[in-house]
């Protein structure tokens, strides 16, 4: 928005679909919308956007209490365990995985349900600049005209 060529500028409504200029909401839900992406599924070498994510050698559990990763990592209702790699695409996967099972898990809660308590604020403050990342990778592919993601692109 400061580039100087006014043609380099992104419009007033691109600009408003930044994650910075989004609510909460509606960044993490662009990042479960993501995670359940076919290609991010199955960790699609092929695929350009699943290598520029993975292209971050940071191992995003690191960031991560073990204990959390664990509980977050475990079906309650299977017994099945889920190892997740070290690569964005599975960190995408984790959180699309917890968001749509998170009221599945059986009462009584343990006490590290109540330290994630909310997954959408735990994800955000977890990994604040992934919305932006991930915004910044789909806007430069034809992945923003696919029909679940063109809401957060123009």
């Amino acid at each position: 928005m400061l580039s100087h060529d006014p043609k380099d500028r992104p419009s007033a409504e691109e600009a408003l679909k930044h994650p910075y200029l989004q609510p909460a909401e509606q960044q993490f839900e662009m990042l479960c919308k993501m995670g359940n992406q076919p290609e991010i599924k199955t960790g699609n070498l092929k695929s350009d956007v699943v290598r520029l994510l993975n292209s971050d050698p940071k191992d995003w559990r690191s960031q991560m209490n073990a204990d959390v990763l664990q509980y977050l990592s475990t079906d309650p209702l299977k017994g099945k365990t889920f190892h997740y790699r070290p690569s964005w695409t599975d960190c995408l996967r984790l959180i699309r995985n917890v968001k749509e099972h998170w009221q599945d898990r059986p009462r009584p809660r343990p006490e590290l349900f109540y330290v994630v308590d909310d997954p959408e604020e735990y994800f955000l403050n977890l990994f604040p600049n992934l919305p932006v990342e991930v915004h910044r990778i789909i806007r430069s592919c034809d992945w923003k005209e696919r029909p679940d993601l063109k809401e957060y692109f123009i």
